[in-house]
């Protein structure tokens, strides 16, 4: 039985290897969509709503790259070469 659960575990994992990239780049721009449409919605002027806009841009680019960096790092234990004399 414990057997079974170490193998989806290990399909799980296999899948999120595969597309980490994808969901990745579909969490930025669904988050992104998800924060202009409810700046879109708020009563302000054109100028503030640019601004805001600008942030919201820039935060969740820098919020996808600090990711990126995390998940494209996670995976150079199996690459990394061992040390001699170590």
């Amino acid at each position: 039985m414990p057997r079974q659960g170490i193998e989806r575990n290990n399909a799980n994992l296999g899948f999120v290897d595969r597309y980490k990239y994808h969901v990745l780049i579909g969490s930025y721009i669904a988050l992104t969509s998800v924060f202009f449409w409810r700046v879109h919605r708020q009563p302000y002027s054109r100028s503030i709503k640019a601004e805001q806009y600008e942030t919201i841009f820039k935060g969740t680019t820098l919020a996808a790259v600090v990711a990126g960096v995390a998940v494209s790092s996670s995976g150079r234990e199996k690459y990394r070469r061992p040390r001699e004399g170590a």
